[in-house]
């Protein structure tokens, strides 16, 4: 998701992709210098409702379905290897549906190397199953 949002910035991004606006979890907004820069990138929250507000208003966003669940998916997870990548989609529809509802296109970009952006320690699994 951060490296989703820092697409945003470099002036290439805007040339070939059109200014997008990044969604972000909401727990961002408990992180003061965090939430100060996904202000500055114009994000909005992964709600349903910002969402949904975003793309009836004619906004293009930007948006990585696995979220931070998927952070927790990758290196250092047990039996996971630092040169995996692993996604998670098959139970993140909802945005598919949104895009079908607002008749919005949906152009499917993957980065790899998104897993290996930040340095993660692993965590209890309670803090997993949280996101």
């Amino acid at each position: 998701p951060v490296p989703l949002a820092l697409a945003t910035l470099p002036q290439e991004a805007h040339e070939s992709f059109g200014e997008f606006r990044p969604v972000v979890a909401s727990a961002t907004r408990f992180l003061p210098g965090l939430k100060t820069v996904m202000g500055w990138m114009g994000s909005i929250d992964a709600s349903k409702s910002a969402i949904e507000k975003a793309l009836s208003k004619g906004e293009r966003i930007g948006l990585s379905p696995g979220g931070i669940a998927e952070m927790f998916e990758n290196f250092p997870k047990p039996n996971r290897s630092r040169n995996e990548e692993c996604v998670i989609l098959k139970s993140r529809k909802g945005f598919v549906r949104m895009a079908l509802k607002n008749n919005i296109p949906l152009v499917p970009i993957y980065c790899f190397g998104g897993s290996k952006t930040f340095r993660r320690l692993q965590l209890p699994s309670i803090v997993e199953k949280l996101s």
